[in-house]
C-alpha cells in the first residue's frame, strides 16, 4: 500500500502518516518517558494523542507540555483497566486520530518506553498482507500475536473491519487480530524490537474478563479449557475465574466468532488425526 500522505522525516524523505494514541489515568510517573521515546523515533510520528481518563495527578499537564493533543474524559472513581469500559475510552482518542486520516495508528499504554527505531522497523514489516504488528515487551515472554500496547495497525484495513474503532465488548482486544485473519490479513511480531514497560498486572477481574472475551470472539470450548487450565496451574484462583467468565458469558458474540470457532475446531481435528496416524503407523 503506497503512501497517501507526505510527511517529511528528519532526512527530508516522505513518510506515511503515523498517529500515536495513549490512554492514561494517573500516570505522571511514567507518561513523560513514554512520550519522550515516541518523539525520538527515527520514523516521525505526526501527532501524539493522550486520552486523559479522569486523572487527578499531573498526567494532563505533562502531556500538554510535551505538545500532545489531550482528550479529557470526566473523572470516575473506578479504574477501567481490564474492564469492559476500556475500549470506549480508547475510542474517544480514535475519534480524534481519524480526523488526521492516518496511514498507521500506534496504540500505546502510558508506561512503555520504545527503542528509537521501533516505528521504523514495524513499518518495514508492514508488507504484503500484514495488517497489525508489534515488538515484544521486556520481561513478558514471547507472544505469537501483537501486544495490546505497542501495536501498530494499518488504518485503512482497520477502517474496513470496524471503522477505526475498538469493539465495545468483551474480547475487544483480540477481535481485531481474529477479524483481520478472517479477511485473509496477517499479524506479525518483530521479536528483535523490545520495549520496556511495567510488569503485567493480573487479578481475578482481568481473568474473568479474559474468559468472557474468549467466548465473545468464538473460542472453542476445548481451547478455552486448556488456556484456563494452564493459568490454573500457575495461579488457581485466576484459572477458575477465566473458566467462569467463559461459561457464564451469554453474548453478544462478535462477528469473527464463527471463523474463530471453525478454525480452532479444524486445528484440533488435524492434531488429533495426525496423532492417531502416528500411533497407527
Amino acid at each position: 500500500m503506497g503512501p497517501r500522505h507526505s510527511t517529511p522525516d528528519k532526512g527530508g524523505h516522505t513518510t506515511q502518516k503515523v498517529i500515536a494514541v495513549i490512554a492514561a489515568r494517573n500516570e505522571e510517573k511514567y507518561i513523560g518517558a513514554t512520550i519522550d521515546s515516541l518523539k525520538k523515533q527515527t520514523y516521525p510520528i505526526h501527532k501524539i494523542i493522550v486520552i486523559n481518563d479522569g486523572s487527578t495527578d499531573d498526567t494532563p499537564i505533562i502531556s500538554k507540555n510535551a505538545g500532545c493533543h489531550i482528550v479529557t474524559l470526566p473523572y470516575h472513581e473506578e479504574d477501567y483497566l481490564s474492564k469492559p469500559q476500556l475500549p470506549a475510552v480508547w475510542n474517544k482518542g480514535l475519534e480524534i486520530a481519524e480526523k488526521y486520516d492516518p496511514n498507521f495508528v500506534l496504540i500505546s499504554g502510558a508506561d512503555q518506553i520504545y527503542p528509537p527505531n521501533y516505528i521504523e522497523k514495524l513499518i518495514e514489516n508492514m508488507n504484503g498482507r500484514v495488517a497489525i504488528t508489534s515488538g515484544e515487551i521486556a520481561g513478558q515472554g514471547q507472544s505469537k500475536n501483537p501486544r495490546g500496547s505497542g501495536r501498530l495497525i494499518n488504518a485503512q484495513y482497520w477502517k474496513k473491519i470496524s471503522g477505526l474503532r475498538f469493539q465495545v465488548s468483551p474480547g475487544w482486544e483480540s477481535y481485531m487480530i481474529n477479524k483481520f485473519a478472517s479477511c485473509g490479513l496477517q499479524p506479525k511480531v518483530v521479536e528483535s524490537l523490545v520495549s520496556i514497560g511495567r510488569p503485567l498486572r493480573t487479578n481475578p477481574t482481568k481473568s474473568l474478563e479474559e474468559g468472557r472475551g474468549m467466548k465473545a470472539v468464538g473460542y472453542h470450548w476445548f481451547r478455552a479449557l486448556i488456556r484456563s487450565l494452564l493459568l490454573f496451574l500457575k495461579t488457581p484462583k485466576l484459572g477458575i475465574q477465566m473458566l467462569v467468565g467463559y461459561y457464564t458469558y451469554r453474548g453478544p458474540y462478535l462477528d469473527c466468532s464463527n471463523y474463530v470457532r471453525e478454525t480452532q475446531r479444524n486445528t484440533l481435528g488435524n492434531k488429533i488425526f495426525s496423532h492417531l496416524r502416528g500411533v497407527l503407523q
